[in-house]
């Protein structure tokens, strides 16, 4: 039963992720959005860890890590698509080492 309760959930998750991601681009609602998704999926993958870990089959085995995986992709791809990211690090030519730059924004499509 529980496979079922996350296919669900997964299904779910990536309808309301593309169509929040079509439907309102670039807004506070959408990375709200995608971090309550993201959230769920790691509340969803402890849940997974602590009852279907136990089980000798692989798959089950393997969700917890695969729920986070997700989750960690979501917010990546939120926080990149958002220039949330303030200050990159970036290799310096002329002076030959590691320096701290300002992000650019990237295109949203």
């Amino acid at each position: 039963m529980e496979w079922i309760v996350e296919a669900v959930l997964l299904i779910f998750i990536g309808l309301l992720i593309l169509s929040v991601a079509i439907l309102d681009q670039g807004t506070r609602t959408v990375l709200v959005v995608y971090a309550i998704s993201a959230g769920e999926l790691v509340v969803v993958a402890l849940a997974s860890l602590f009852t279907g870990y136990k089980a000798d089959f692989l798959p089950f085995k393997l969700c917890p890590f695969i729920f986070s995986a997700c989750a960690l992709l979501i917010l990546l791809g939120a926080f990149l698509c958002s220039g949330m990211f303030p200050m990159l690090l970036v290799y310096d030519e002329l002076s030959k080492q590691l320096v701290i730059a300002p992000a650019t924004r990237l295109p949203l499509g």
